[in-house]
């Protein structure tokens, strides 16, 4: 709390304690993903942005963009949209005076701004929703705006930038990298979430490009913060990405052990409970996972989604009555609208429209895997075991199949109608094919992504796998 009181000692005032409180508040935003926590951290980081802009002289550089930088950008090979090397609004001579230059405390300034719209950026980008991606663009488009007044200012100094520049704010220039400054560490969290965040979601093509250097970049930053649980935390995340979960839950559990921090203590430890649940879902063991599922539902914690996992490993276990009775109480318990939720919301309404019928017949725990991306980081029994789970669900569904048609060789026009579980075994067949993949057993995967494009046409309403479908094939 020392670090949180001395930057609301001068937060209304100086736009530097202004950004380190928005960088503390944008962190515990980012680990909780709870809305009231965005939107504070989003204020917050505007006040900085205010401040900034208020220290900010009116004889010093004004930033701005023109049509034509954007129009020179379309005309290259730049790929970022952004315009290339935007004009200054003011033509100095390059001497050694520091009147020629942006004063110092001004192009720190420009820097705060540029770090709240960076920041509020990546906020907005996470709310999942179309304004938030515009909102995106405009905050990423001002950060680049503002960070290039600083670079330009830099790269006209020279060699003798040391005279009018202090070393914070080059280093901040470099958002961090590489340096030993008041941004580095905050710069090895951002580097880690990155790396992390791509290894996670997109581990075929991640994992074994990036991984070695997210290490690096762990090992770094432990070396200067040996206690840090953000930086314990993100060692549980790449342990994981590399299929240590033992390891993994261990350094979740001492996350919460040597977090006491109180403005973010409760957030943190509730993040580390829901990673552990995962890692306990990844080794199969389903009774572990819901424990603590249950745990952090009686906490407030994404109460609908902790509440549809754990009746997802009832169902895995084979407790049927149990997992619709914790299905039924989903919708009671909603409290937010993240893509995983409205999943959730959609599972539960067909569950329910089907009357919670031919339970046996779903693997909701797999499927939620499937959803995460996780089977690659299981490890080759546990992997092998959801083949056989797969395996003797096909063969229920098989079985109920046979039955039902022999109705129809003894009856003519039977009440019963055709079966039809094209859903099921479509959910199942994606699952196994994800699951054949993740074992590097790619031409097994092959023949249940042909059987689904084969039948995409009986997908009812499950057509939500499509694109998971062409993203296995």
């Amino acid at each position: 709390m020392k670090a949180k009181s001395t930057f609301q000692s001068k937060f209304n005032g100086d736009p530097l304690y202004a950004n380190g409180l928005g960088i503390m508040i944008f962190m515990k935003a980012i680990v909780t993903g709870d809305e009231d926590d965005i939107q504070l951290a989003l204020d917050t980081l505007k006040t900085a942005d205010i401040i900034a802009t208020c220290q900010i002289s009116v004889k010093d550089a004004k930033k701005s963009y023109k049509v034509t930088d954007y129009f020179a950008a379309l005309v290259t090979s730049n790929q970022t949209g952004l315009p290339i090397n935007p004009s200054l609004s003011y033509k100095k001579q390059n001497t050694d005076s520091a009147s020629d230059f942006i004063s110092s405390g001004a192009l720190r300034a420009y820097i705060v701004r540029a770090e709240s719209c960076l920041l509020s950026g990546i906020l907005q980008f996470t709310q999942e929703h179309f304004l938030g991606l515009v909102k995106c663009s405009s905050k990423l488009q001002k950060a680049y705006s503002y960070y290039t007044v600083v670079w330009q200012e830099y790269k006209r100094m020279g060699q003798k930038y040391t005279k009018y520049m202090d070393r914070d704010t080059v280093s901040a220039m470099h958002l961090g990298l590489e340096s030993k400054g008041i941004k580095s560490a905050f710069a090895s969290f951002i580097l880690l979430s990155y790396y992390s965040i791509l290894c996670t979601f997109v581990p075929q093509i991640y994992v074994k490009e990036l991984l070695e250097s997210a290490l690096d970049c762990l090992n770094e930053a432990q070396r200067s913060h040996p206690n840090s649980s953000i930086f314990l935390y993100s060692a549980g995340i790449l342990s994981r990405v590399a299929k240590n979960l033992l390891l993994s839950t261990r350094l979740f559990q001492r996350v919460s052990d040597v977090c006491l921090e109180e403005w973010v203590q409760v957030p943190i430890k509730q993040a580390t409970l829901f990673e552990i649940g995962i890692n306990f879902a990844l080794q199969l063991n389903w009774e572990a996972s819901a424990e603590h599922f249950e745990v952090l539902r009686n906490q407030g914690r994404e109460q609908g989604l902790c509440q549809y996992f754990i009746g997802a490993c009832q169902n895995m276990l084979g407790k049927r009555t149990e997992s619709i009775l914790s299905f039924a109480q989903v919708h009671e318990m909603m409290n937010s609208k993240s893509s995983l939720d409205v999943y959730v919301i959609q599972k539960v309404k067909l569950f329910e429209k089907r009357g919670y019928q031919n339970m046996e017949f779903y693997s909701p725990g797999l499927e939620l895997l499937l959803v995460w991306n996780a089977f690659e980081q299981m490890n080759k029994d546990s992997l092998e075991s959801c083949l056989t789970t797969v395996q003797s669900t096909l063969e229920l569904i098989y079985e109920r199949e046979k039955m039902e048609y022999n109705v129809r060789l003894k009856d003519i026009a039977p009440i019963l109608d055709p079966p039809d579980y094209y859903d099921q075994r479509t959910l199942l067949l994606l699952i196994k094919a994800a699951v054949f993949n993740a074992l590097k057993r790619y031409k097994d995967s092959i023949i249940h992504i042909n059987w689904i494009i084969d039948n995409i046409q009986n997908i009812k309403t499950e057509v939500w796998v499509i694109p998971f479908v062409y993203w296995g094939k």
